[in-house]
């Protein structure tokens, strides 16, 4: 059973590590292009935080760009877990500290990450008998196609759900009738690019909205973000946004078999 095994199987090997201090502008550029998520910091040798991309879309609203300056690093927990751990246990350390990643090893040495991507893939087969109505989150907000994308991004990175995770996503509507969506990499991988938080929702958004019906299982949620490679699904009825499947809400199931 995938949950069971250890979190070797799952964690992502390559660490893109950078001393803490390092500028922002560096920090976006590297995760737009190597498309990566998380950027452990390193002091003295050790792990002392780890950047996660609503920390540098909140940081560049504040500097209006990518600014030449130090990344605020955050104030919070860096969980770490042997390699031997099972994937249930380091999603029970997720849900503890409300964060989407573990270190996997020693904080001076550590020898992978695995994040709530990783949990999603490994909760494939796991949860059949789990609803969406039982576990869906909040949706998040609703933002229209011809809005502007720094006022998009404050709200993905100020909204959360799921008892304190970020949303990391907005929902594109037109009419009441929702057609995209924006995430905040999406948001980092277009300053990235442009070198400018200036630009409207029109040019980041994916018009590719897959989404749930409320009486599908959390194993259809699951497999449907494999196959898609996406972090969030809208719960939707009647073309009305009920609520959202995202990857921590699988992490809370993933943890102890239920939404709670």
């Amino acid at each position: 059973m995938p949950l069971s095994a250890s979190v070797r199987e799952y964690m992502s090997s390559i660490l893109h590590t950078l001393p803490r201090g390092v500028t922002l502008d560096h920090v976006v550029n590297l995760m737009s292009r190597l498309h990566v998520r998380h950027v452990p910091l390193v002091e003295d040798g050790r792990v002392v935080a780890v950047v996660t991309p609503e920390d540098v879309a909140s940081q560049l609203l504040e500097e209006g760009g990518p600014a030449h300056v130090p990344v605020e690093t955050p104030e919070r927990p860096v969980p770490a877990v042997d390699p031997s751990a099972s994937v249930a246990e380091a999603a029970r350390l997720m849900r503890e500290a409300t964060v989407d990643y573990v270190i996997v090893g020693p904080l001076t040495a550590p020898s992978g990450i695995l994040s709530s991507r990783d949990v999603v893939r490994a909760a494939e087969g796991e949860l059949s008998g789990v609803s969406v109505s039982s576990c869906m989150d909040e949706a998040p907000p609703s933002v229209p196609l011809d809005g502007e994308l720094a006022e998009a991004a404050r709200l993905l990175v100020e909204t959360r759900v799921s008892g304190g995770y970020p949303a990391r996503h907005v929902i594109v509507g037109v009419g009441g009738l929702p057609i995209g969506v924006v995430s905040v990499r999406d948001f980092i991988y277009y300053v990235g690019i442009k070198g400018s938080i200036e630009g409207r929702v029109a040019d980041v958004m994916s018009p590719h909205l897959y989404y749930l019906d409320p009486a599908s299982s959390l194993e259809e949620a699951v497999e449907e973000m494999n196959e898609r490679d996406v972090g969030f699904l809208p719960v939707v009825y009647k073309a009305k946004v009920l609520g959202g499947v995202y990857e921590f809400t699988i992490v809370k199931a993933a943890a102890g078999g239920s939404c709670g």
